[in-house]
């Protein structure tokens, strides 16, 4: 028996991205949070600020060049996990076969399914976790707390995300000052859901390279 893919560089990869994204996010959270301070000033008659042209363009350059990059970062992050949840999966039913077992394509593309996103690539990762720390258990059988909790952030996260994204369309100030509030509270998620996740990928990857090396230890004996 053996594995079909070795995910450690993968792995690497997803988590360096996605603490990479995490920090972009918070530098545009402050950036946000710095125009907001800007504009109120300026727009207060008590208050005498002097800030340069050059000051505020460069500002706003900072802002479109993080703005570009968190998003580049998320897409390259996403397109990475989703292939890592696909071969972590494919490894899985490797080492445990199943009829229950949700496929590797299936682990993929519940993700973009409404509703149904909600819950099954959360069944995937489950399986796919439980096939690699205990190949003779039920894949099925449930996972500490923290797993819950880790998917509740990410869920929620997401969730948040879109409604920021859809309030931001909206050009009037006052409501810019609520996105801004939201944006720290989606950053309040952002945080376990992506730590929790990152123990996740070095968890599964770490044991199934060690199977790996342990099955061509063997087979080499052989």
């Amino acid at each position: 028996m053996i594995l079909k893919y070795n995910l450690d560089k993968l792995s690497n990869w997803c988590i360096g991205l996605l603490l990479l994204a995490m920090c972009l996010e918070l530098a545009l959270n402050i950036h946000s949070e710095f125009y907001l301070k800007l504009v109120e000033a300026f727009q207060d008659p008590e208050i005498n600020i002097d800030i340069s042209d050059e000051f505020i363009d460069l500002f706003d350059l900072a802002g479109v060049i993080l703005g570009v990059g968190f998003l580049v970062i998320i897409i390259t992050s996403a397109v990475l996990n989703l292939i890592w949840i696909y071969r972590s999966s494919f490894n899985a039913g490797i080492l445990q076969p199943s009829e229950e077992r949700v496929s590797p394509k299936w682990a993929v593309i519940w993700n973009f399914i409404p509703l149904l996103s909600l819950w099954k690539p959360y069944v995937a990762i489950k399986q796919t976790w439980n096939s690699t720390f205990n190949v003779n258990g039920d894949i099925t059988r449930g996972l500490p707390m923290l797993f819950w909790f880790w998917w509740a952030a990410w869920v929620l996260n997401n969730i948040l995300s879109n409604i920021s994204f859809r309030i931001s369309l909206a050009e009037d100030f006052d409501i810019t000052r609520d996105i801004v509030i939201f944006d720290w509270i989606i950053f309040a998620t952002t945080v376990p859901a992506y730590i929790i996740f990152i123990m996740i990928i070095h968890r599964i990857t770490t044991k199934q390279v060690e199977i790996q090396n342990d099955l061509q230890v063997s087979g080499d004996v052989q």
